[in-house]
C-alpha cells in the first residue's frame, strides 16, 4: 500500500512538472487556437512562418534546431505555445482554406522572409522577430532569449499602462507604442484598440500619436504607389532595358512629385542605389546612398545607411586596388544576403 501511494505521488509530481513547463513537442497549426492557449497559460506564443518542403533554411531550422533537445527544453522552460504556419508547395499538406488563413496572417504581420519566428502575446501583438536560421541551436536559442526578454519588458509596460486612466493612460500607451519596432507598432495601430483608447483619452492629440499614425499611413500609401509603378515597369519592359527604365521612372517621380514624404524619398534613393550595386557598379551606388541619408539624417534608417555606405566605400577601394576584383573578371558583386532566409512565394 505504501509503495502504491509512493508510486502515485511520483506520477503526480512528474505530471505537475510537465504541465508547468509546457509541451515543446506539440506545434499548433492554427494561430487562433495557439493564442487561446497562450491566454489560458498567461504566456507567449512562438509563431513560425515556414516553407517546409521548399525553403532550404526552413528545412535546416526544423532539423538542426527546432527538433533538438536544447530548443525543446528552452521552449518548455519558458512555457511557450508553439505555432507553425506552413506555406508548402505540396498542396496535400494544407487545404486551400488553411492556406488562405495563413496568408492573411502573413500579410497582417508583414512577414517578408522565410523562416521568420515571431514572439506574440495572447492578443496577437508581435513583440519581436527572429528571421532566418543559425549555425546551431545554442546560437538560435540565444537570439530567441534576447527577443523574449524584450517581449516581456514591453508587454509589462503595456499591462502597467492599462491600469491607468485619462491622459495618464494616454501618455503611457503612447510611450508603449513608441518603444515598439515598426512592424509591431503598425500591428498595434491597425489590429488592436490601443490607438482608439489613446484618442478617447487624448481628444486634442497632445501626445501627437494620432498625427504620427496618420503620417505612417501616408508613407505606406506613397510607397505602395511607388512599388506598384515599378512592378508595372518590370512587367512591361523587357531586359536589358528593364533596369534603365526603372531608374528613369524613379528619377521622374523624385523630380515631379514634390509631395513625397522624406521617408518615401529615402526609400526610392535606396532602390536606385541597389540597382547600381547589383549590376557591379558599386561606385555608382554611393551618391544615391548619400542622398538617402540626407533625406532623413537623424533617422534610424540613416544610421544603418551610414554603415552600409562605409562598407561600400571600403569595397570600392579594395577592388580598385586589386587587379583581380570581381568587377574586372565579370563576376556580379551583389550585396551579401543572409544564407538563412528565403523570400516568401506569395510576397
Amino acid at each position: 500500500m505504501i509503495r502504491k501511494l509512493f508510486t502515485m505521488c511520483c506520477i503526480a509530481v512528474a505530471v505537475s512538472l510537465v504541465s508547468c513547463k509546457g509541451n515543446a513537442d506539440h506545434w499548433e497549426t492554427d494561430l487562433e487556437q495557439g493564442l487561446k492557449e497562450a491566454g489560458k497559460e498567461k504566456t507567449f506564443a512562438l509563431v513560425e512562418f515556414t516553407g517546409s518542403d521548399w525553403c532550404p533554411a526552413c528545412i535546416q531550422l526544423r532539423a538542426k534546431i527546432l527538433n533538438t533537445p536544447e530548443f525543446r527544453e528552452w521552449a518548455a522552460d519558458n512555457k511557450l505555445v508553439l505555432v507553425e504556419l506552413d506555406f508548402p508547395k505540396d498542396s496535400k499538406k494544407a487545404t486551400p482554406e488553411e492556406m488562405q488563413k495563413r496568408e492573411v496572417h502573413r500579410e497582417k504581420y508583414g512577414v517578408q522572409a522565410y523562416p521568420t519566428m515571431l514572439i506574440v502575446d495572447s492578443r496577437g501583438i508581435p513583440y519581436a522577430a527572429v528571421v532566418g536560421c543559425a549555425a546551431g541551436a545554442k546560437e538560435y536559442v540565444a537570439s530567441l532569449e534576447g527577443a523574449l526578454k524584450r517581449a516581456r519588458e514591453e508587454s509589462e509596460q503595456l499591462t502597467k499602462a492599462e491600469t491607468l486612466q485619462g491622459m495618464e493612460r494616454a501618455r503611457a500607451l503612447a510611450n508603449f507604442l513608441r518603444t515598439l519596432n515598426e512592424e509591431s507598432r503598425k500591428y498595434c495601430e491597425q489590429h488592436t484598440d490601443i490607438l482608439a483608447r489613446i484618442v478617447q483619452d487624448d481628444a486634442a492629440d497632445e501626445t501627437g500619436i494620432r498625427k504620427e499614425a496618420d503620417r505612417r499611413k501616408l508613407v505606406e500609401k506613397q510607397q505602395k504607389e511607388f512599388t506598384d509603378a515599378l512592378g508595372e515597369v518590370i512587367s512591361t519592359v523587357k531586359p536589358p532595358k528593364t533596369i534603365p527604365a526603372m531608374r528613369e521612372e524613379i528619377k521622374r517621380r523624385l523630380n515631379e512629385n514634390k509631395d513625397l514624404l522624406p521617408e518615401v524619398r529615402q526609400f526610392m534613393y535606396q532602390v536606385l542605389a541597389g540597382s547600381h550595386y547589383q549590376l557591379m557598379d558599386k561606385r555608382g551606388s554611393i551618391p544615391y546612398v548619400e542622398a538617402a541619408i540626407r533625406e532623413m539624417p537623424d533617422s534610424p534608417q540613416a544610421e544603418r545607411l551610414r554603415a552600409l555606405l562605409k562598407q561600400i566605400q571600403e569595397e570600392v577601394e579594395k577592388e580598385e586596388q586589386s587587379p583581380a576584383s570581381p568587377q574586372s573578371v565579370g563576376v556580379p558583386a551583389v550585396p551579401a544576403q543572409p544564407a538563412s532566409t528565403e523570400q516568401p512565394a506569395a510576397a
